[in-house]
């Protein structure tokens, strides 16, 4: 293999001729000041060789032979080369070989710890992986083994790319993809946090004109209860493009919120009240599961509210004093309510949130 890199120096005008000092010796310092702040500062080999692999990488799948040879030749160079290795990785990824991408994006955090980008091929990859519920093994830094060799079984993808999306975000603030990512993989097995809230603003932030992203962030104001700032992000969501669809995704979270709402009056006591949000869930929800379940509420709710009722009226007929309604309610109906809506608010019967797709 061949590679050709044009070596010549470049050299820059840095100021025009009218701005040049008439004092000489003045002129001479400026000069080496102007000298050195244009310096052009020479890539090391194998840096050069990734750099231009990742170039060849990003223009299409018909490069990706080429882009090969120049992060092999970067190997070769400094076997070290975290970068060059992970984009090994990429490759294999976008061929669909999965496990293989996931050992090469091991590897390359295990020798490039400090880069950011790194840490992110991986966590994406993780991501995908809990995404798609793999079962695939994934890779522990063991420190052992090299491209193509043994991966170790490791821990749920979904943690795993949080940790690594998280240290992504660490070493590179702005970056914002890997905020949204980070938030994805969050929202999947720890909706409620205020960890979660802090990815998806800041994805939010960074990428005011994706919907998806808007959209994630208003369904988890909406199911947190925090209709205020559920509504203002529902607008932004408008203006930027949302669809019909991803906004129901969030009318159906501040449907489970009222929900939750509903169940946290019926563990009061206050039956007559929890009904009519109920019903008002039942009739705007769009999701068939959560339609069946809150039909089941309102079935038990109505028949312990008629047998309340039968209770109150028994004890009028007779005279006996009762002590309201909280004291006769049936502990175990509220309480099955009340910990269902629970479950669901946080995430066991809740539309699934928008995956955006990486730029």
């Amino acid at each position: 293999m061949t590679i050709k890199i044009d070596r010549k120096i470049v050299k820059y005008q840095v100021q025009k001729p009218e701005d040049q000092p008439q004092d000489k010796a003045a002129g001479k310092a400026a000069d080496k000041a102007a000298e050195a702040r244009a310096a052009v500062q020479p890539l090391a080999w194998p840096d050069a060789l990734y750099r231009l692999g990742d170039l060849l990488l990003n223009v299409g799948p018909e490069e990706r032979a080429a882009a090969a040879e120049h992060f092999k030749a970067a190997l070769a160079a400094n076997p070290r080369h975290g970068l060059a290795l992970a984009g090994l990785g990429q490759i294999e990824e976008q061929a669909g070989r999965r496990p293989e991408a996931l050992a090469d994006y091991e590897k390359a955090v295990q020798l490039a710890p400090d880069e950011p980008y790194a840490h992110y091929l991986l966590g994406s990859c993780l991501l995908e992986q809990a995404r798609e519920g793999s079962r695939g093994a994934v890779a522990e830094r063991d420190g052992q083994g090299d491209h193509g060799g043994q991966v170790r079984q490791g821990g749920a993808p979904a943690e795993r790319a949080a940790a690594e999306l998280a240290r992504t975000a660490e070493l590179a603030p702005d970056f914002a993809d890997a905020w949204v990512r980070l938030g994805l993989a969050l929202l999947s097995y720890d909706p409620a946090s205020q960890r979660t809230m802090t990815a998806l603003e800041t994805a939010q932030r960074l990428q005011p004109a994706r919907a998806d992203v808007t959209v994630n962030l208003a369904s988890s104001y909406a199911r947190r209860g925090e209709r205020q700032k559920a509504a203002a992000m529902i607008e932004r969501a408008r203006a930027v493009g949302a669809s019909p669809e991803q906004l129901a995704q969030v009318r159906e979270a501040l449907l489970l919120a009222d929900r939750d709402d509903a169940g946290k009056l019926v563990a009061a006591g206050k039956i007559e009240e929890a009904i009519p949000i109920l019903e008002r869930v039942a009739a705007g929800t769009q999701i068939k599961d959560v339609a069946e379940l809150v039909a089941a509420d309102l079935g038990r709710l109505r028949q312990a509210l008629k047998n309340l009722l039968a209770v109150v009226q028994h004890h009028d007929a007779l005279g006996q004093p009762h002590h309201g309604r909280h004291d006769v309610l049936d502990h175990d109906e509220a309480e099955a309510v009340r910990v269902q809506a629970a479950q669901d608010r946080d995430g066991t019967e809740c539309p699934s949130f928008q995956f955006g797709k990486a730029i």
